[in-house]
């Protein structure tokens, strides 16, 4: 969810000029969005988060979420960098002294309710040569940590931003508080509508996004109970009201999920029984044009399952 809300370049520019100290703030004009999958040693699909770029020089923003601690966070982020230059280096210029290879300016944002103790820095992680070394050396990779456990709850609850909003719900410890804090973000959009402070568009948005972040953590039944016991007390009823047309779509989507999950499901089964059968082959030295024609596979995907024997 977090990733869609930053899709849109107006929540990510916002995001990154507070989250990283800038000497002047960034414009959501400056930046395109660069997002690309890539194929790992174990043939995964794996892509980062969010990443934009610059639109006249070789600077990147990667933004990744995290709900949970991920101690292989620091090799991650380094993987994610490492492809982004594979991607973006000048093979000819690079052999110039002048040039300079790509700046990829790395954000992981924790919504998590645990404290986070990894390492911001792969050189932390790496093997120590003490014996034999003055100083450590190693690969000096980098990542910028939004914590937001560290904001307020009325402050996020007050931000212009939607993100802000959605990561109040994120770090709703329990279920109650999930539905307290669901119940606040209904009222203040409300609120906000009143005062010309957000358009139709952009509380159609929430009723999209927020669908998402409420599904796994809370009783769709309660959470419907609540709002109806609170719209018959509260003179405030339209913004109850609204509240109560999420929980709708939220029972409506819950549906689609389950039935969705069954077919991706599915799907992934074949796709990993495929990249089985074609590893088999490859051991068994079938010709690679037979083994595209019996699994479907692309010459580069076949190449990269090759390369990783």
């Amino acid at each position: 969810m977090v990733k869609k809300i930053l899709e849109n370049k107006k929540e990510a520019t916002d995001f990154i000029n507070r989250a990283i100290k800038l000497r002047e703030p960034i414009k959501s004009d400056d930046l395109i969005n660069y997002n690309k999958e890539y194929i790992t040693e174990f043939f995964e699909i794996r892509a980062a988060d969010v990443v934009y770029k610059f639109k006249n020089n070789n600077v990147f923003f990667l933004i990744e979420h995290q709900r949970k601690v991920d101690y292989s966070m620091p090799y991650r982020i380094f993987e994610y960098k490492s492809e982004i230059l594979k991607s973006n280096v000048d093979r000819e210029g690079i052999k110039q002294k002048s040039y300079k290879v790509p700046l990829i300016i790395a954000v992981v944002i924790y919504t998590g309710s645990g404290n986070w103790k990894v390492p911001q820095n792969l050189l932390q992680v790496q093997e120590q040569c003490t014996t034999y070394l003055k100083e450590q050396l190693g690969i000096n990779s980098f990542y910028v940590l939004e914590d937001v456990n560290k904001y307020p709850n009325e402050e996020l609850l007050e931000s212009n931003n939607f993100l802000e909003k959605i990561f109040l719900l994120e770090k709703s410890k329990n279920e109650e508080e999930v539905k307290e804090n669901f119940i606040k973000i209904v009222e203040k959009l409300q609120e906000e509508e009143k005062q010309g402070k957000i358009t139709k568009e952009a509380k159609e948005e929430f009723e999209n996004n927020i669908i998402k972040i409420l599904l796994p953590k809370i009783s769709i039944k309660e959470v419907k109970e609540q709002l109806e016991k609170v719209e018959k007390t509260n003179k405030k009823g339209r913004g109850q009201m609204y509240g109560l047309a999420v929980c709708d779509m939220l029972a409506r989507e819950n549906k689609k999920i389950e039935k969705r999950g069954i077919i991706i499901g599915e799907k992934q089964g074949l796709r990993n029984g495929i990249i089985q059968v074609a590893q088999n082959l490859i051991n068994m030295k079938v010709s690679p044009e037979q083994i595209k024609k019996a699994t479907g596979l692309t010459d580069e995907e076949l190449k990269e399952l090759e390369g990783r024997r």
